[in-house]
């Protein structure tokens, strides 16, 4: 028993160094991020399964809104619209395995529900989502 109670502790430890403590006015890099629903990124970063994010349906985003997840921490943001548009955001939306790219710097500006809101300060590039070409022959 002592030793389930010692694992347990060693766990819970180890989850609590994991998670990342942010702080208002800091600033971090997003480099390899993904635009997804934020209900998308919920199971992501409670599953650890990815496969959560290259599979959102875009209605999923409509409905729970747009996050941005960072895939090396296992965390997402809210993002403050501003510097990126809403249609930048779903142009950079990730869905069937086609995934839009960008590298920036944010600042953390609050939180909502103990998740940081972020600003986007600047972009260093974008590039959207491929665009399906349906070719036709008549």
């Amino acid at each position: 028993m002592k030793i389930l109670i010692i694992v347990f502790v060693f766990l819970f430890s180890i989850s609590n160094t994991l998670a990342q403590e942010y702080k208002i006015g800091e600033e971090i890099d997003l480099d390899g991020v993904t635009v997804t629903a934020k209900s998308c990124a919920e199971k992501a970063a409670e599953t650890l399964d990815y496969d959560n994010i290259l599979n959102c349906p875009p209605v999923e985003a409509a409905k729970s809104g747009y996050v941005i997840f960072d895939v090396s921490v296992g965390e997402y943001f809210y993002v403050k619209l501003g510097k990126i548009y809403q249609y930048q955001l779903e142009e950079l939306y990730s869905t069937a395995g086609k995934d839009g790219y960008f590298v920036a710097t944010a600042k953390i500006v609050s939180f909502k529900n103990r998740i940081p809101v972020i600003e986007i300060i600047k972009i260093d590039y974008l590039r959207p989502r491929p665009k399906i070409i349906l070719h036709c022959d008549f």
